[in-house]
């Protein structure tokens, strides 16, 4: 079964009492998935492009117009789940990260991480560079998270390794919140990691919040709503809100966070 792609467009100059008109626009009914979108100029001009992660095919749509391109198919493994984007290796052009092998209720394996490198001519093959990998592996997004506040990839599965549904993806290890730094040369070099926190469980979304130089990171898991903040050398986690915690056996805290 095919699923639609849909926008919501701003419409210029029809200003309300109560806030902006927007108007839907549908640009692709031939999604498998379409796991996650992100708004990104991919061609240097000045437009926000369109990229989706679908089951095995990474697809950009070109601002304006929509006109779709396949920039990825049948390379990673299924399904492709989240995807970021930054100019990792210098060279003036925005390349991807992609986070596939997704495997929801696998918490021994899967979960790729790789990144794209965008080619110099508009048409050529976007080559894939393997990053590492983590079981669950859900969520990606840059941060400024380096000590002395340099842009990392920080991941974060959904789950913590060797967790059960039997008892609720609790047991095992927590979750594993990590920041990958670009090394110098990043097709041939391995990329250093570190582990921000290891506390939380289920942790369904992250998203950045600057705090001086650098970033905090927010994140919804089981427990609620928690801050990931600088402590030093290292990082400590506020809980903000505990979200619903009406079913403790259940699924409860918090799943979404802007």
């Amino acid at each position: 079964m095919s699923i639609p792609l849909l926008i919501a467009l701003l419409a210029n100059g029809q200003p309300t009492g109560f806030g902006p008109v927007f108007g839907m626009q549908e640009i692709d009914r031939g999604l498998g998935v379409g796991y996650a979108v992100l708004a990104v100029d991919l061609n240097g001009d000045g437009k926000k492009d369109l990229v989706v992660a679908d089951k095995q095919r990474l697809i950009a749509y070109t601002n304006p117009g929509w006109g779709r391109r396949v920039l990825l198919e049948g390379v990673t493994a299924p399904d492709n789940v989240c995807i970021a984007a930054r100019d990792i290796d210098g060279d003036g052009r925005i390349d991807l990260v992609v986070g596939a092998g997704w495997k929801p209720f696998d918490t021994q394996k899967g979960g790729s991480l790789q990144w794209l490198r965008q080619p110099a001519q508009e048409n050529g093959p976007w080559t894939v560079h393997p990053i590492s990998s983590e079981p669950t592996l859900h969520r990606i997004r840059f941060a400024r998270t380096g000590p002395n506040g340099e842009e990392e990839l920080v991941v974060i599965p959904l789950m913590g390794r060797e967790s059960s549904a039997k008892a609720n993806w609790i047991d095992g290890s927590p979750v594993r919140v990590l920041a990958f730094s670009i090394p110098k040369d990043p097709i041939n070099q391995q990329w250093p990691v570190r582990v921000l926190d290891q506390s939380l469980h289920v942790a369904h979304n992250f998203d950045v919040v600057k705090s001086g130089a650098g970033h905090d990171l927010a994140i919804v898991s089981y427990e609620g709503l928690s801050l990931l903040s600088r402590n030093g050398s290292g990082w400590k986690r506020e809980l903000l809100h505990a979200g619903n915690q009406d079913t403790p056996k259940s699924n409860r805290g918090a799943s979404e966070v802007r």
